[in-house]
Formats: C-alpha cells, sequence, structure tokens
C-alpha cells in the first residue's frame, strides 16, 4: 500500500526538490541539534508537564512508517523547532558538550518588549526569540488570553544614571571586496556576484562550497560547503522517471509509476570524527580570524552528538562589559574542516553615553504603550491554568467542556494579574532601528520573586525618537 499523501507525492517528484534540500541543508549546518535522535517519550512526556495537555507518542503504522522514511535531519529540525516553541532546549537530547565556557551574563531581549521570561529556562527564551518561557505559574499564562497586567517596584532605587550604546558598521563591512575577502580565505573559488541585493561567492545550486554576504544590519556573512556535510546524502527520489513499456495502458491512466525513495549509498557519510572540545574551538576561531572576525569579542562552546561524532557545532556569543549581546556566531567543524559558517561581519561602533531612567521608572514604563507589551506577548498558548491535565501520557480523548452561559448581572471577568519587581539589572540589548540599523540600546532587565523577568529600555524619553516610520 502506499502511504504517501498527494501532496508527499508532489513533492518528492518535482525538481524544486533539490533546490529545497540545499537550503534546508544550511538551516540543519545552523542548528546545535544536528544529528540528534530525540528521546520522543521523554520529550512527549515533557511537553504535557509543561503544557498540562496529555499528548502520546504517535501509535499507528502510518505515520511511524513516514518517519522511518523520512530524512534525519528534517525529523530533527521539526522536533527542534517545536522544542523551541513549547519551551525546552536542543540540548535536551544529550549532546556531548566541552566545558561551559560562556561565563557573561546571559543578553537581554527588547523582543516582544513586556513580555515575561523565566529565569529558569534561559536557553528556551532565546531559542523563542525572547519571549514567553512556559511556566506553571499563571503570570506567563493571563497575557496570552488578554488579560492585563500591573507593575510596581519593590526597593529599587529611584535614581537614573547613563548607559553606553552602540552600533554595528554594517555599510563599512558590506562590499563585493568584503564578500572575495572572505570567500578566498575559506577556499571558495569565483567572482562576486549581486544575487537578490546579496553578495555571493561559488555555485549557488548545491554543487560546491559557497559564500554570502547580506546587507542586514550585522553585515552577516554565510558559508556553507555541501561536499564536507556528512549528512547530505538524504534519501530522496531520483532525479528523472521514466516511463516503463508496460505494453498498453489501460483507458484513461497514465503509465508513469510513482517515483520510488532511493536510498543513499553506503559510503555516502564518512565515518571520521570531528575535533571535539577545546581543539574545536580553536580552529573555529581560526576560522573566524580568517574572515575578519575577532574572536577576542566571543565566549565560545563546542556540542557534538556521541551518535553522530562527525559533526561538531561550535557556537560563538559576543560579550561587551560581562553580558552578551545576542549577537552569534556559529561554526560547524568535520574531520577535513569548516563545513558551515555563519558570522556578524559589521565591526561594534561606540554611540555614546545616554542617560537612563531609575529602575522604578523603568517598571513604571512596563505599564505604558510606547515601552511595554500592550494585550498579550507573541506566542501561541499550549495549555491555560485550569485546563491542565495530570502528568501522565495517554491517548485517551478527552472530554471537551463547554463554557458556561454567563448569568445576567453578573460581574465580568477582566482579570488582572498584579507583578512586583524586585531586582533590576542594567545592560544592553539587540534591536534594529528603522533604517534596518542593529544598535545595542541601554536596556533593564527587571524579575520578581520567583526570577521571571521583564525587559524595557532604559533610555530617557528625551534621547528617543517617537516619530512615526513612514
Amino acid at each position: 500500500m502506499d502511504d504517501r499523501t498527494e501532496n508527499d507525492k508532489a513533492t518528492e517528484s518535482t525538481p524544486e526538490a533539490t533546490a529545497d534540500d540545499v537550503a534546508f541543508a544550511r538551516l540543519q549546518a545552523a542548528d546545535p541539534a544536528v544529528g540528534v535522535d530525540p528521546n520522543l517519550p521523554a520529550l512527549y512526556a515533557a511537553v504535557s508537564d509543561r503544557t498540562g495537555v496529555a499528548v502520546a507518542a504517535p501509535g499507528d503504522e502510518l505515520a511511524a512508517r513516514r518517519a522511518r522514511r523520512a530524512p534525519r535531519w528534517l525529523q530533527v529540525a521539526a522536533v527542534v523547532a517545536g522544542v523551541a516553541v513549547i519551551g525546552g532546549g536542543s540540548y535536551a537530547y544529550g549532546l556531548s558538550s566541552a566545558p561551559e565556557t560562556v561565563t557573561a551574563a546571559p543578553p537581554i531581549s527588547l523582543d516582544g518588549a513586556g513580555a515575561a521570561r523565566d529565569e529558569a529556562a534561559p536557553e528556551a527564551a532565546s531559542m523563542a526569540g525572547g519571549g514567553v518561557a512556559m511556566n506553571d505559574s499563571s503570570k506567563l499564562m493571563y497575557p496570552w488570553w488578554g488579560g492585563r497586567t500591573v507593575f510596581t517596584a519593590s526597593g529599587l532605587s529611584t535614581e537614573g544614571g547613563s548607559g553606553d550604546a552602540w552600533g554595528f558598521d554594517a555599510a563599512g563591512a558590506w562590499s563585493q571586496e568584503a564578500a572575495a575577502a572572505a570567500a578566498a580565505a575559506l577556499g571558495v573559488s569565483g567572482q562576486p556576484r549581486l544575487e537578490y541585493g546579496t553578495w555571493t561567492v561559488g555555485p549557488n545550486d548545491g554543487s560546491g562550497a559557497s559564500v554570502s554576504l547580506s546587507p542586514d544590519g550585522l553585515a552577516s556573512l554565510s558559508y556553507y560547503d555541501p561536499t564536507r556535510d556528512p549528512w547530505n546524502c538524504v534519501r530522496s527520489a531520483p532525479d528523472e522517471i521514466v516511463e516503463p513499456d508496460t505494453g498498453e495502458a489501460a483507458e484513461g491512466s497514465v503509465g508513469v509509476p510513482e517515483p520510488a525513495i532511493v536510498d543513499p549509498p553506503a559510503d555516502c557519510t564518512s565515518s571520521a570524527t570531528a575535533p571535539t572540545g577545546d581543539a574545536a574551538i580553536a580552529e573555529a576561531k581560526d576560522a573566524l580570524s580568517s574572515v575578519g572576525v575577532d574572536p577576542a569579542g566571543y565566549q565560545f562552546t563546542a556540542a557534538t552528538d556521541p551518535g553522530s561524532p562527525q559533526v561538531t557545532n561550535v557556537s560563538a556569543s559576543q560579550v561587551l562589559d560581562g553580558q552578551q549581546t545576542g549577537v552569534t556566531a556559529n561554526v560547524t567543524l568535520v574531520a577535513d574542516g569548516v563545513q558551515s559558517l555563519y558570522a556578524p561581519m559589521a565591526p561594534l561602533v561606540a554611540l555614546g553615553s545616554y542617560d537612563v531612567v531609575s529602575p522604578t521608572e523603568a517598571v513604571e514604563r512596563l505599564g505604558d504603550p510606547r515601552f511595554g507589551a500592550s494585550g498579550g506577548g507573541d506566542v501561541m498558548p499550549l495549555a491555560a491554568e485550569g485546563m491542565r491535565a495530570d502528568d501522565s501520557v495517554s491517548s485517551e480523548p478527552t472530554e471537551p467542556t463547554v463554557p458556561a452561559t454567563p448569568t445576567a448581572g453578573s460581574p465580568l471577568a477582566w482579570p488582572v494579574q498584579e507583578v512586583t519587581l524586585v531586582s533590576a539589572r542594567l545592560g544592553v540589548a539587540l534591536t534594529t532601528l528603522p533604517t534596518g540599523a542593529s544598535v545595542l540600546v541601554p536596556t533593564y532587565e527587571l524579575a520578581d520573586a520567583d526570577g521571571v523577568t521583564w525587559s524595557v529600555i532604559a533610555v530617557v524619553d528625551d534621547q528617543l525618537d517617537f516619530s512615526a516610520v513612514g
């Protein structure tokens, strides 16, 4: 029996699938959980525990067969994406990491300003773009359902101060010459050409290594070598479909067979192990230095999946005055060198000192629509307080509950959550100006007694331009 949907068949038989594989391979190269087989029972149990929704592993044979057929990188990417939304971390699968070398304070995020973040799960908040991390506390549930939050300062200073701001010189880093120099350093042959606004060197069809320099606020450099990708030979449909000579076809039928799934050759992946730990970090630093990025401004970690020792992922976090800025670089290593690299090429530029409000005023800003959240976070809820199930994982359907009919004259529910903030940390947060320029601005991270944090820009009103865009 053919267990594919019509969409599966269409996708497998179109020539665009080959180009899509290249794009997905680029995404895979930056995934810190690349090559990992997830512990599905533990994952489903964790999802149920965090969301209150009973989730069971799929048990039907159709889903199982599709899962077995799916390319390995696609399975991992899908699970990692799901965990990022739910609030877990990609390292929950048991990666073998070098000793932690990132000692700087965590980054402060202004994405979804006014949204809460649980300090117990900083990795999850970072992966979700600085949004709300799942937590048992109802205070993290109410904003999703249109609730209101009132913030109160307790024991915080009423004195203002100053903080430095920084920009990134993307205009000075983005050029044809810069793309050519990076390509030469990484061993990519060819002349830079402008494609869709990006300087590109090397083939764009996935047949060989390529480099691209993007005109964004960080002048982002990307390098990818498909010939060094241990997982590049994923199972796929054949490039051509040959109609068999079976004689006369039945009336109204099409004599073209469905494309078969082709397994990669046995020697597709290399068994050579990638460098690990300090050796991997040293090689990643050399690679970044070769393209003009000073590794002294970053702190590094290396991670290798014990089940896929052919690949080591090195992550670099930019550090400024003892705090991570939120700017990162990434190098993927294999036995014979760098397989992929991402790095911001724009150097930091000092923008001077700005006056900042006091921590107490910062708390007040969380209730100001110009700075704080104006009616909820930007992550869809998976469960609400009062809808939580028990901790068991069950495939039994739950009985739906119909909301009770409101009673005439009864008070209308208008939930307001009260939060008391007891500590403040002044640092910088990465944000993008309407021009597209990236800047690090003085920002407060405010925390309640449980360690749940909210962030808000700290610069005084007089030094902010509130003009509407357009």
